[in-house]
């Protein structure tokens, strides 16, 4: 794994990175786990999921915001806290570093971002 640079950033899995692609952009699929508790995201950039339900895991945040990670469950993609998924499987353990973009906290329901409030911590009641 790469370590990320200080300014944030996302951890995306490099398979294709690791077989000479130029295409590092697209995402690969990094884990499968199952939640341990319900999950209620406080809007539509967090996952909803339920206890027992299967998620894929895609991505894992970095920097300041480590402990969470985004996923789908079904057609449904969003980010959540780390330590409510069991790890059952790993389908790579290579991952690149990729800057974080604004259009990594869009809402993919609407495309647009009409969010008020970018602090996680109070979204997610730890603050």
């Amino acid at each position: 794994m790469v370590k990320e640079r200080s300014g944030g950033g996302r951890l995306r899995a490099a398979a294709a990175a690791a077989a000479g692609s130029a295409d590092v952009s697209a995402s690969v699929l990094l884990l499968r786990g199952k939640m341990m508790d319900d999950f209620s995201g406080p809007d539509c950039r967090f996952l909803s999921a339920k206890k027992s339900e299967i998620v894929y895991v895609y991505y894992k945040l970095g920097g300041r915001r480590s402990d969470l990670w985004a996923g789908t469950v079904g057609r449904h993609f969003g980010y959540f806290p780390k330590n409510l998924l069991e790890v059952n499987y790993v389908y790579t353990e290579d991952e690149i570093v990729l800057p974080t973009e604004e259009t990594d906290f869009v809402c993919f329901d609407t495309g647009l971002n009409v969010h008020d409030d970018f602090d996680v911590d109070s979204l997610l009641g730890y603050g």
